[in-house]
């Protein structure tokens, strides 16, 4: 349900009204033409206005379709949600504190037995949707994320686009696990001499006494050029007191490109999930 209520957060606020009117479209054999038909109270007596807006490139036309298609993705969202909150409320929100509080006096001491399980999610499978904790209310609210262009877009398990295949693994697991994270969110330093700027670590992860922890994948170590700016930005880092193995985590591709990911779910189980 998170995932769906950011995505409805980051729809236009616009989108919520209804047109005043009606998107028509006429097909003939040299194309097609689009008309806007809205109502109108004019004295003459005309009942309706009719508007040629031109073809499917024109960008009235594409404006048009867009907020309507915004309008039936944001109604089908707030749909969902509603019925998940329902679901919920029937639902048992539960622990691993829980379960071993409710097993008998004899199963409650010596429990690393259940280690093997505790380590897979910080505190258990509780319904998150639920629980509507800080956690879950900073990853559904709006934030400033990288405006630069993706060279090429790799798409996330939840439907984010991401600039590399290794930052969809490093994505994909963190929401396995329940991590509260942001991709690409804007962090703002002062620079060497003093002044503002805006770095945009790969992964800002909310951390359980309300800290951020930032995660960084170098992929091109191999390249100079791509070397060069991730030194700098580290140096950027380090001046603004980002410590790497306190504040800052840093992975990076093998040299032959390939990625470790049972590796980085260590990283997360070992680095992460001890301090949400």
């Amino acid at each position: 349900m998170i995932r769906l209520e950011r995505l409805l957060n980051s729809l236009p606020a616009a989108c919520k009204a209804k047109p005043d009117g009606y998107l028509r479209v006429n097909r003939k054999k040299n194309g097609v033409t689009y008309y806007f038909e809205s109502k109108t109270d004019k004295s003459d007596g005309a009942s309706r206005i009719i508007q040629c807006l031109g073809s499917g490139n024109s960008p009235a036309v594409r404006a048009v379709k867009l907020q309507r298609f915004n309008r039936e993705y944001r109604r089908k969202l707030e749909k969902n949600i509603k019925a998940l909150q329902r679901a919920l409320s029937a639902a048992e929100d539960f622990g691993f504190d829980d379960i071993i509080r409710a097993l008998p006096a004899a199963f409650q001491v010596e429990t690393d037995c259940y280690s093997g399980v505790l380590r897979f999610a910080a505190g258990g499978p509780r319904l998150e949707g639920r629980q509507g904790g800080p956690a879950e209310r900073w990853m559904s609210e709006r934030y400033a994320k990288n405006p630069a262009d993706m060279a090429t877009r790799h798409i996330a398990v939840t439907g984010e686009a991401v600039r590399s295949k290794s930052e969809v693994i490093i994505y994909d697991l963190l929401v396995k696990y329940g991590v509260p994270f942001r991709y690409e969110c804007a962090l703002r330093l002062r620079d060497f001499n003093g002044l503002e700027t805006f770095r945009y670590p790969d992964f800002t992860i909310l951390l359980g006494d309300g800290s951020l922890l930032y995660w960084e994948h170098m992929g091109m170590l191999s390249d100079e050029r791509y070397l060069g700016g991730t030194a700098s930005k580290l140096a950027l880092y380090h001046r603004n007191g980002l410590t790497v193995g306190d504040d800052l985590i840093l992975t990076s591709d093998a040299a032959d490109g390939s990625i470790n990911a049972e590796a980085i779910a260590r990283i997360i189980e070992e680095l992460i999930l001890p301090r949400l």
